[in-house]
């Protein structure tokens, strides 16, 4: 259970440490000395936890300065020091400029230094700006593969951010001309945070490779972190783990080989990506799923949503759907045009039911801006 906690005397202490009120705190440190480093919380946490866990950076700052360091490697009940609550902080500004400051003054010395215990892992995972986590992982490369409790990995991160990288941003013609000019801050700051994001993939990557044969396919496929990053087309992330280990192109996730993902998801770019090789083409769109589909089966389904969407109007989107999958057909045996699945149907006879409605939804949105354009001439 621990020592005793006075919430009542400590109260003033954690909402000052919440919310900022340093001349309060600093009143209270100066009545009573030992409230600088004392548990103020029934979860174990002292002012600086509380300070950090509510993204108050000038408020750690002057908190830190006060300590010895070895108190600002106090862990909490949950296994976490200040800075892994600056690290899963909401406010990403405030929680970097926090997370440079700990991690200056945090020591490496056993047994209480701020990456092991239980949340060492999620320190890592948890912080927003890839330029510290790099920096980190340098100083502690084994948490490059680490999991979460939940298994998660810094890749499987950096897949749920698509826009940290060039794939994953969407630039009209104005915004592409506008990123190729290296002397606009914004413009340096954006491709700042692609190379870095690139840096910590290729870092990850690097330190995979040194585990046995076992542990780095284990790390790659185990979760499908491939498969996560062709899913949201985070092409950076599969052409680096690629370039370490090519063979996992060949491994399936969920019965679905990488190829199959990106024809599925109409991820263009991945798509390339996986056929650049002609000779692994047949074999790469030769597997079937658990309905017996095989590849062009995949690219006769109705696209995700987000992709169908990403084209304005019916007659528009039927002709993307028509156009990608003619360019998969294009790339499979002709066997497999006629091969049939589960249901007995071939993929142009999928193509067929799986677009009936949307090829209604054309022909009339044609019909309606025919006689809308008719309206506007007669007028």
């Amino acid at each position: 259970m621990g020592p005793e906690v006075n919430l009542n005397y400590y109260r003033p202490l954690h909402l000052a440490a919440k919310e900022g009120y340093w001349v309060t705190a600093k009143s209270i440190i100066d009545n009573h000395g030992a409230a600088l480093t004392e548990v103020i919380s029934l979860q174990g946490m002292t002012a600086v936890h509380v300070a950090a866990s509510s993204s108050q950076s000038e408020f750690v700052e002057k908190l830190a300065d006060l300590m010895p360091t070895a108190a600002l490697n106090a862990q909490d009940k949950r296994g976490c020091t200040a800075l892994h609550y600056a690290a899963v902080g909401g406010t990403v500004d405030a929680a970097t400029e926090i997370l440079w400051y700990l991690s200056t003054l945090t020591t490496d010395e056993h047994p209480r230094y701020a990456f092991t215990g239980p949340c060492s892992s999620s320190l890592i995972l948890g912080i927003a700006a890839a330029d510290i986590t790099l920096d980190l992982l340098h100083g502690y490369s084994h948490l490059a593969t680490a999991r979460d409790e939940t298994e998660t990995t810094i890749l499987h991160v950096l897949s749920g951010h698509p826009h940290s990288f060039p794939s994953g941003s969407r630039h009209s013609f104005w915004e592409r001309f506008i990123y190729s000019q290296p002397r606009l801050k914004h413009v340096y700051g954006r491709k700042l945070v692609h190379k870095q994001c690139f840096e910590l993939i290729e870092f990850v990557c690097k330190q995979a490779v040194l585990l046995d044969n076992e542990q780095t396919l284990y790390f790659f496929l185990d979760g499908g972190i491939l498969h996560v990053a062709t899913v949201r087309g985070v092409v950076e992330i599969v052409e680096a783990t690629l370039n370490y280990v090519s063979d996992l192109l060949w491994y399936k996730y969920s019965n679905h080989t990488l190829l199959q993902v990106a024809i599925k998801h109409r991820r263009e770019k991945l798509f390339n990506l996986l056929i650049d090789e002609t000779a692994r083409n047949t074999f790469l769109a030769s597997g079937l799923d658990n309905d017996s589909n095989n590849t062009l089966h995949m690219a006769a389904k109705l696209a995700p949503s987000p992709q169908l969407n990403a084209v304005m109007g019916p007659a528009f989107q039927m002709q993307r759907e028509l156009q990608w999958f003619k360019e998969v057909e294009k790339m499979v045996n002709d066997k497999y045009k006629w091969q049939m699945n589960s249901q007995g149907k071939t993929p142009r006879e999928l193509f067929t039911e799986t677009h009936k409605d949307l090829l209604e939804m054309s022909e009339q949105w044609m019909k309606d801006t025919s006689n809308s354009c008719m309206v506007i001439l007669l007028s």
